[in-house]
């Protein structure tokens, strides 16, 4: 049995620089293999309790499917159940012999990644098929995206085994790389988690506080924030900045004025997929300066927060923010070094960003991503790696 769990993250440490270099939706497979390794090591296999919250999060979203106005929402809670056994899976994946494999996997992928961004893209322009290059650079950042949710874990495995000359190229490689490829929210979190990690380097417990905190105010702050926003008539006239930031305030902006449909919806949510189904309704707009018509609200809302008040409800809302309390207090009992309190807020200080500007709660490499990182963070605190 535990040979065949070692295989089974050997065969994820090969898939993994092939899904974020060239196929960046196949990483829950990656994901999956991981989990499935932990049940072949039924000796090691315990659900902490502090998890619960987001068990029951997950539990949540499912329920939310039996008034979710989505055509398909039948089909996700099987999607729910095979998360949440994924994740019992993760609490007692990895060994000793297989984790060096996969952090390997990692420190490459990432070099790989920065090669990519040296080179303008030459590794997925070398293999077939051949596609749209506009194409390709979005599929590459969106590996970039992944990458850096694994990032924070290979930094302190390097920092810990005394390998620090590769802390410079991997961070040039992460930097290189989400500056490359058009997709600013991984500039942004790039810099986020370098600044939120060096100040949590310095002062440990004030750091990891704050980052937690900032975690769980975005569900205050967005919807704020987006009701704060000019009306959308003067939202679509805008013509100053980006494209793709100005639809994001008209998104942000139609989302929250439809909190209020009922307080019914307000409490239990519009259901899983509801945000797809009013994006379908409301059809297509025009901004200045875009020469083709573009959804009102996509099926990317481009904000977690939102997306769960409106397909979750406060119910949603409050289950999260119960899971981010509960691993906060567990984090807050186990992380004392200056190196893991760092490399924990930069994890955290990178998914607040991506979460508050650029995810979407339902696309599953999204979900992955994330999931892998805090796997591996556990994975580099749970032992000592040999050279």
């Amino acid at each position: 049995m535990q040979y065949g769990a070692t295989g089974l993250r050997w065969l994820a440490a090969i898939l993994l620089p092939v899904a974020a270099v060239l196929s960046h939706r196949n990483l829950p497979m990656v994901l999956a293999l991981i989990g499935l390794a932990g049940f072949f090591q039924w000796r090691q296999l315990a659900v902490p309790r502090w998890s619960w919250a987001g068990f029951a999060f997950v539990g949540w979203a499912a329920l939310t499917a039996l008034w979710s106005p989505y055509s398909g929402a039948a089909d996700w809670p099987a999607y729910m159940a095979a998360l949440a056994l994924i994740l019992v899976g993760l609490s007692a994946s990895g060994d000793a012999r297989s984790d060096p494999v996969v952090f390997a996997a990692i420190v490459g992928t990432i070099l790989l990644l920065g090669v990519e961004a040296a080179t303008g893209g030459l590794i997925r322009d070398m293999t077939p098929p051949v596609s749209r290059p506009d194409k390709d650079d979005i599929a590459t950042a969106r590996g970039i995206t992944e990458m850096l949710a694994l990032a924070p874990a290979a930094l302190l495995l390097a920092y810990r085994a005394d390998k620090r000359l590769l802390l410079i190229p991997l961070v040039i490689a992460l930097g290189w790389a989400s500056v490359s490829f058009g997709i600013f929210a991984n500039a942004l979190a790039f810099v986020a988690a370098i600044g939120a990690g060096a100040f949590a380097y310095r002062w440990p417990k004030t750091g990891m506080r704050w980052a937690m905190i900032g975690a769980g105010l975005g569900f205050v702050v967005m919807p704020l924030f987006a009701l704060a926003l000019p009306p959308m008539e003067t939202l679509t006239s805008l013509e100053a900045g980006p494209a793709s930031w100005r639809m994001r305030l008209v998104i942000w902006k139609t989302i929250v004025s439809h909190l209020g449909d009922g307080w019914g919806t307000l409490v239990f949510g519009h259901g899983v997929e509801g945000l797809r189904v009013l994006g379908e309704q409301l059809g297509d707009m025009r901004l200045p300066g875009v020469e083709v018509a573009v959804n009102v609200v996509p099926t990317h809302a481009h904000n977690i927060y939102l997306q769960i008040w409106y397909d979750l409800g406060m119910g949603g809302c409050i289950l999260a923010l119960l899971a981010l309390w509960q691993g906060a207090q567990r984090l807050g009992r186990h992380v004392h070094a200056p190196d893991m309190a760092a490399a924990v807020t930069a994890f955290i200080a990178m998914t607040v960003v991506f979460a508050a500007v650029d995810a979407s709660l339902w696309t599953l490499w999204r979900v992955a991503g994330p999931i892998l990182g805090a796997w591996a963070l556990w994975r580099v605190t749970k032992r000592r790696f040999s050279d």
